[in-house]
């Protein structure tokens, strides 16, 4: 559920199609493998969940606790070198990192991205000089506020599911 629910996110679709002017194409990902990482986000944060009920007491109040992401990314972040790329000159490119925490503030200063087809590491797109780059104010994510915790927004009805399954099949 928690996989689908970050893969129907913009940012991943974005991601996983490829293309000019995509997620993958801006933030330099390699041709051939926008798919993979798309997957591998919603697989590592779709198996970062977990839960913990203490069961009831005799006055029948319990403690249920589920977490679907912890909170710091790390997990995410630390977990796969398809979410950082090197660039010719040696740069590392943490490209998941300000996807998820940096917002639209400029992170690339003296180069802007040129969508165009057969350039780049993507095949989609290259950096040129210019102004600054920043992943797009559509895409960009803050710790409180990036495609993951907006995967959860309305969606009570599933986790109330997934509660009752997790506490004996309410």
């Amino acid at each position: 559920m928690v996989f689908n629910w970050i893969m129907q996110q913009p940012e991943m679709q974005s991601l996983a199609a490829g293309g000019p002017n995509s997620l993958a194409s801006n933030v330099g990902i390699p041709q051939g493998s926008e798919q993979e990482a798309a997957t591998e986000i919603a697989r590592i944060v779709s198996n970062s969940v977990s839960s913990n009920f203490t069961g009831f007491d005799a006055r029948l109040k319990g403690r249920f606790e589920l977490n679907i992401q912890p909170t710091d990314f790390q997990d995410l972040l630390s977990s796969s070198a398809i979410f950082t790329i090197q660039t010719k000159k040696g740069v590392t490119l943490e490209w998941l990192r300000w996807l998820l925490e940096e917002g639209a503030r400029p992170i690339v200063i003296g180069y802007e991205y040129v969508p165009q087809t057969g350039r780049g590491r993507s095949n989609s797109g290259t950096m040129k000089s210019g102004v600054s780059w920043r992943i797009k104010p559509t895409w960009a994510g803050t710790p409180e506020n990036n495609f993951v915790t907006r995967s959860l927004i309305n969606r009570e009805k599933d986790i109330e599911k997934i509660i009752g399954k997790a506490i004996g099949g309410i």
